[in-house]
């Protein structure tokens, strides 16, 4: 479970998967724009937190660097839609590969059906 609490504002909360017992979970502070949030997470998933964070801070620096007259809130929404479409185009190669996964695994089932035939 990701709770994110907006540290300026201790109420607010978004609950962004299934609930976990909360002995594995911790919570961390993630800075993004002048921003800190609070995130609940499972332990085993603070490591690809923190990439995920310095990931948005190179994107979010990469844009400012581009658009510096661009408001905080116009650099998260580009910062976004870079990353979705980074994970589009993944998803996409993902699926290309078990495409070709399949056709050789096929193609070698007809390989050893008919060895097994000629044998």
């Amino acid at each position: 479970m990701n709770n994110i609490k907006d540290s300026s504002t201790e109420d607010r909360s978004v609950s962004t998967e299934q609930p976990v017992n909360k002995e594995d979970t911790v919570e961390l502070e993630i800075s993004a724009l002048d921003n800190s949030f609070r995130i609940t997470c499972p332990k085993n998933r603070v490591e690809t937190m923190r990439v995920a964070e310095k990931h948005l801070i190179e994107k979010l620096e990469d844009l400012k660097k581009i658009a510096p007259n661009f408001s905080n809130e116009k650099l998260a929404i580009l910062a976004a839609f870079d990353i979705c479409h980074d994970l589009v185009n993944l998803q996409l190669k993902k699926a290309s590969f078990e495409d070709i996964v399949k056709l050789r695994l096929n193609e070698l089932e007809g390989i050893i059906d008919k060895a097994y035939e000629d044998s």
